[in-house]
């Protein structure tokens, strides 16, 4: 203080310009920090969101429109229907196995995946059967594949995946919460070196009066 009553009026100028400025700079530097921060944990949120639970509901969904098409050829009794349903059953087939093309870059290493992996894997070799069944027409073991095989693969296929989505969905809540911690932590920083700033410009004033 006695420097600032000593020194001529440039000095202090001078002298008030840097630490205000200083002051800034560390502000701006500390936010630069904390949005880097916070844009890292939106950024791995949208990731596990895009990458891995997006394609994990559509394959779930494939895979249920399978059952609904396949159970849908056995109930028709019109033949061009039923060969219809069984297209879409190759359609949906083909979309679920797609997503998972997209899901093994990303999961490959998780074991619950695998297992999810595997059984939709099997699924799509015992769909090639129904239009055996169509073109013999057994329809009596048509409907017992149905029910025996079909319909307890898919069941066990979907407990599998609701295993997955949950761990998948628990590391996306993370994601979020880091950000949003992140999010408050910077409010309390800003504002505790905004008042700071604004004190030592208090302080200059005073002193160079």
């Amino acid at each position: 203080m006695h420097f600032f009553q000593r020194a001529g009026i440039a000095s202090r100028l001078y002298t008030a310009f840097a630490l205000i400025l200083s002051v800034t700079l560390i502000l701006a530097a500390f936010a630069i920090s904390r949005v880097n921060s916070i844009e890292a944990a939106l950024h791995g949120a949208d990731s596990v969101r895009n990458s891995e639970l997006e394609p994990l509901y559509a394959a779930r969904e494939a895979l249920a429109q399978t059952g609904i098409a396949a159970r849908n050829a056995y109930i028709f009794k019109d033949e061009a229907a039923a060969r219809h349903e069984l297209d879409l059953v190759d359609a949906r087939k083909a979309d679920y196995l797609a997503a998972l093309a997209r899901l093994d870059p990303v999961l490959r290493d998780n074991a619950q995946y695998g297992q999810v992996r595997a059984g939709m894997l099997a699924m799509a070799r015992e769909l090639e059967r129904p239009r055996a069944y169509l073109a013999s027409g057994d329809l009596e073991g048509f409907g017992s594949f149905l029910v025996e095989e079909c319909s307890p693969l898919r069941r066990s296929i979907v407990a599998d995946i609701d295993v997955l989505l949950k761990d998948l969905q628990t590391r996306t809540a993370e994601a979020v919460r880091t950000a949003n911690a992140e999010a408050s932590g910077a409010r309390y920083w800003f504002t505790g070196l905004g008042i700071l700033g604004g004190l030592v410009c208090v302080l200059v004033a005073r002193v160079g009066g």
